[in-house]
């Protein structure tokens, strides 16, 4: 897992502005290019005492649209950040229609994961599916009667694992002609 601290990175506490967001980009992607292929990367706000809606609004869908690359394939979570920025990082997302892994990281590592953003009830269904049985392919949901909707098939969960997938909120192997998806991190 690589960690990226923010207020290191830009030296600033206070983050505000679309126009600040894209000058502060570069060093976001050349961050990113030093994460290895299937890692996890946290972008941790520890310190930042404030991310303005606009900024999270150019910054996030820029980094999610470099992570999500199938030759990078990184899973970003974002962490650490303060109480009145998470409203403005909601407003961001819902603006963007996206959904994020935000949580809380400390010495001993990541807790409080949460799905955060926008995401239909389908798809944060799987996801919480995905999270509560650890590695799980679209047979097993198939056969699992947990699930609030009625016969989805094959092709049904098979789609949202692999939007799920797109969206870098779980992970996917391939386990010999099929894959199998585990959630970002075990919390």
């Amino acid at each position: 897992m690589k960690n990226i601290e923010i207020l290191s990175l830009l030296s600033s506490p206070l983050l505000n502005g679309a126009t600040r967001a894209q000058l502060d980009l570069p060093k976001f992607v050349e961050e990113l290019t030093k994460v290895n292929k299937g890692e996890m990367v946290t972008f941790d706000f520890k310190g930042v005492e404030q991310v303005s809606a606009s900024y999270w609004n150019s910054i996030v869908p820029a980094i999610y649209s470099f992570a999500s690359d199938e030759e990078r394939e990184v899973f970003p979570i974002i962490c650490n950040v303060e109480r009145n920025s998470l409203e403005d990082l909601e407003l961001a997302l819902k603006n963007r229609g996206i959904a994020v892994l935000v949580a809380n990281k400390k010495t001993g590592g990541i807790s409080e994961l949460k799905l955060f953003g926008v995401i239909d009830d389908a798809h944060k269904e799987t996801f919480i599916l995905v999270n509560s049985h650890g590695e799980i392919g679209s047979g097993d949901l198939v056969s699992k009667e947990e699930h609030k909707e009625g016969n989805i098939g094959l092709s049904g969960w098979n789609n949202r694992l692999a939007t799920l997938y797109r969206m870098r909120l779980i992970r996917r192997v391939k386990r010999g002609r099929s894959f199998r998806y585990k959630p970002v991190i075990e919390v």
